[in-house]
């Protein structure tokens, strides 16, 4: 029996309870204004080093920098000016978002209470990056989860590949309508997906049998529409959300085939921002007022050898996927509602080991989509120094990163960090710069 065939027959289709996951609108509502608006965090595993995106295009400190870094840094004149008069150039296998630097920012030497020491474990290090600055390495809320818990027109979804495919929100509203977490939605069908409950085993065919061993031994008169309910309601969520996904893939969005270009590995990141244009294209048909959160992992940044190769890899996919995202938004006329942010779990060491380079702290956030203040003001903060270098094994923490995870949710989604990512005294624990991150920073 196929998928839509068990939908019918089980009434799922007809259920009235909440959709899971993408939870889009199943029509445009007179409610709904169309001002909806999209953020993606791409979580960067493994610990990025910040010369990955840039260095100095010249001067005394690009001068001790490759006396300390060997092999581990590229040829400045290789890669491309970051705004003008910001001797800052960006590595070059990141040439493809050139065309986009009127809107492209690059927050320099982040860190927060979390991004500090230099021997933690990845695990350790990636949850505390998703948790956002709580005290605990487990049991605890994320920041993206205290969105979805704390604003109800905020919508939250993740990708396995991500540390946070967890997002451990608690609120009422998170148990009966989970975020939906995907490896990608070519993936997400009946027939690749567990169904788990109080009432069933661990896989599909042992959930069904389940049912159907129960269901033929209840008094139907007394006790069959009870049963049937327990188990719709078990299901519907997942089900529905099969359903939700299969429907938003139908969209093709105008560069819809662009997308894989490159290795399995490449191709498996670009679909999975293929499957976000297809998500916001139908969020654009509907006329959804939504504001919604995706997290991308993309990994591994571990470069503790062979610098130069995985350097042109991994920032060569972040560049191409990214550059494919944004002309696809560009031919829909979506680029202004839509910003790309980075994440990582760590920095690394300032100085080689020989071959790469170690843990340790310090992070520059790419930033890059609608409003976001680039050109001219493309790089933002204090840079490195020589003196620096010659004190320091790692690179500086000099601007605590989530003022640019509250600069994003304030104008650009139009949310308030305090009474959502960072209510209480979680807001108390960083200082605020005024960064200028988007053209107009007046709530959106």
């Amino acid at each position: 029996m196929d998928r839509r065939t068990f939908l019918k027959l089980s009434g799922f289709g007809a259920l009235s309870v909440p959709v899971s996951g993408l939870l889009l609108p199943a029509k445009a509502s007179a409610a709904g204004s169309g001002d909806w608006k999209a953020a993606v965090f791409v979580e960067l595993l493994g610990g990025c080093d910040n010369a990955l995106f840039a260095i100095p295009a010249s001067g005394s400190v690009l001068d001790h920098l490759q006396s300390i870094r060997g092999t581990s840094l590229y040829d400045p004149s290789s890669g491309f000016e970051l705004g003008n008069g910001t001797n800052t150039m960006m590595h070059p296998a990141l040439a493809a978002l050139e065309p986009y630097v009127a809107n492209l920012r690059l927050t320099l030497n982040g860190a927060n209470a979390l991004h500090v020491g230099t021997t933690r474990s990845h695990e350790q290090a990636q949850n505390r990056m998703t948790l956002g600055a709580v005290p605990s390495d487990t049991g605890s809320v994320g920041w993206k989860a205290r969105v979805y818990d704390n604003a109800q027109n905020a919508n939250l979804m993740g990708f396995t590949s991500s540390r946070s495919m967890n997002f451990n929100c608690e609120s009422q509203r998170c148990r009966n309508t989970p975020p939906l977490v995907v490896e990608d939605y070519e993936s997400y069908n009946l027939d690749t997906t567990t169904l788990n409950s109080n009432f069933g085993g661990s896989s599909n065919t042992a959930y069904v049998a389940n049912i159907i061993e129960r269901m033929s031994k209840v008094n139907v008169a007394r006790d069959l529409v009870a049963l049937e309910q327990q188990y719709r309601l078990g299901l519907a969520s997942t089900l529905n959300a099969i359903e939700d996904v299969e429907t938003t893939i139908a969209y093709s969005t105008p560069k819809y085939s662009d997308y894989e270009v490159g290795s399995d590995y490449y191709n498996s990141f670009a679909r999975r921002f293929r499957n976000i244009a297809s998500t916001l294209l139908r969020m654009q048909t509907e006329g959804s007022s939504d504001k919604i959160i995706f997290t991308i992992g993309l990994g591994s940044f571990d470069f503790h050898s062979d610098w130069t190769n995985r350097a042109q890899t991994m920032m060569g996919m972040l560049g191409g996927v990214l550059r494919t995202f944004f002309d696809d938004l560009t031919a829909m006329g979506m680029f202004d509602r839509v910003v790309v942010s980075t994440e990582t779990d760590f920095g690394r060491q300032v100085h080689t080991n020989g071959e790469g380079t170690d843990h340790g702290s310090g992070i520059h956030t790419l930033t890059l989509g609608g409003g976001v203040n680039g050109g001219g003001s493309a790089v933002w903060g204090e840079p490195l120094t020589v003196a620096h270098m010659q004190s320091h094994d790692a690179w500086p923490t000099l601007v605590d990163t989530r003022s640019v995870i509250a600069d994003i949710l304030e104008y650009h989604l139009g949310l308030d960090p305090y009474a959502t990512a960072f209510p209480g005294v979680l807001g108390s624990q960083f200082s605020r710069p005024a960064m200028q991150l988007f053209s107009q920073d007046t709530p959106a």
